[in-house]
């Protein structure tokens, strides 16, 4: 039986990947030609303890402050830490 928390973070799942976007845009500025590739780093996936990578990009507008940045497939990934499972665990589900 799923649990409301469960079913939370499957609806959202589902939410974030139809809302994937494919252009590269500097949340910054919104540069969409000086961006390149420039490393990654891992995260925990909301449906397993699996990490995915995270590809990370750096804006080479001069005028623009933020120098890197990376493009989430998930919109919680951001504050997730752990595996949502384990959160669900700890949650008591």
């Amino acid at each position: 039986m799923t649990t409301p928390l469960q079913a939370i973070l499957l609806s959202a799942s589902c939410v974030a990947k139809q809302n994937l976007i494919s252009d590269i845009i500097c949340p910054q500025c919104g540069e969409r030609q000086l961006v390149i590739k420039w490393g990654c780093y891992r995260r925990y996936l909301f449906d397993d303890d699996e990490t995915a990578a995270i590809q990370r990009f750096r804006c080479l507008n001069r005028h623009c402050n933020r120098c890197t940045f990376s493009v989430l497939p998930h919109p919680f990934l951001p504050v997730l830490r752990v595996p949502p499972k384990r959160v669900t665990r700890l949650h008591g589900a």
